[in-house]
């Protein structure tokens, strides 16, 4: 258990660094997502707290915020009191006081409970590799062009829709659009070719029906990904014609 001199770790230099002064409930929500988070822990605050944290009726008790207890010492004790206390009743077994205050770094060694500086304290909780541990991506996730079912996980995964992409701002808004194949440039003029022998009747071994083109860069979906993937995905990753010619040459 960690029981935390809360306004002896909120009064250090380092604890405006961040912008602005930390609070008894920025120190709640940081224990939540350190390494500290499922510790049981107990921050005791000297009167009735900075305000940030609803403290009971006579400014003296406690109350529970996101799994923490928050202690107030109340006008006629302080918070190194509340520690000593605490440290007394539990015989200081499996307990760690968090503070600077020789006071109660002397009363945690005789119990032989551990002791945890303030400033190291705080250097765990502003940790950002300790606020943000991400799942890690799925091998098929790295692979470029994305398959359909790739990028259905993806759209899932941030919980967007094609409609969501298209409407977003910034970036991703801004990324202008493929251009229509009427746009690009023509290519390069080729010799007549040979005269086409005459189509076969309708039967057997008749030749297939070509079936129309869609448009890819009209798909909502492929536009979705493109604008989302900007500079690691390409209209052209797409293009399975280029890609089966291209095997076609290595094959050879």
């Amino acid at each position: 258990m960690l029981l935390i001199d809360a306004f002896n770790v909120l009064h250090l230099p380092e604890a405006v660094a961040v912008g602005r002064s930390l609070t008894v409930a920025d120190l709640v929500s940081l224990l939540g997502t350190s390494r500290y988070a499922g510790q049981a822990a107990v921050l005791v605050c000297d009167g009735g707290g900075d305000g940030s944290v609803e403290s009971p009726k006579g400014k003296h008790g406690r109350v529970k915020l996101s799994g923490v207890e928050v202690v107030f010492s109340g006008p006629d004790s302080t918070a190194d009191d509340e520690i000593e206390d605490r440290l007394s009743l539990g015989g200081g077994s499996g307990m760690t006081v968090v503070s600077d205050d020789r006071r109660l770094r002397r009363a945690a060694s005789r119990v032989r409970a551990r002791s945890l500086g303030s400033g190291t304290f705080l250097s765990h909780l502003l940790e950002p590799g300790e606020r943000s541990k991400k799942r890690p991506v799925p091998d098929f996730a790295r692979d470029i062009p994305l398959d359909k079912y790739s990028m259905a996980h993806w759209m899932k995964e941030f919980g967007l829709t094609p409609g969501d992409l298209l409407e977003r701002g910034g970036d991703a808004a801004e990324a202008p659009r493929p251009p229509k194949r009427a746009e690009r440039a023509a290519p390069p003029a080729r010799p007549d070719p040979a005269p086409k022998r005459a189509a076969p009747e309708a039967g057997l071994g008749a030749a297939k029906p070509v079936l129309p083109e869609q448009d890819l860069e009209e798909d909502p979906v492929i536009l979705a990904a493109l604008r989302e993937w900007r500079g690691r995905l390409r209209l052209e990753d797409l293009d399975m014609a280029r890609w089966l010619e291209e095997r076609g040459r290595e094959k050879r």
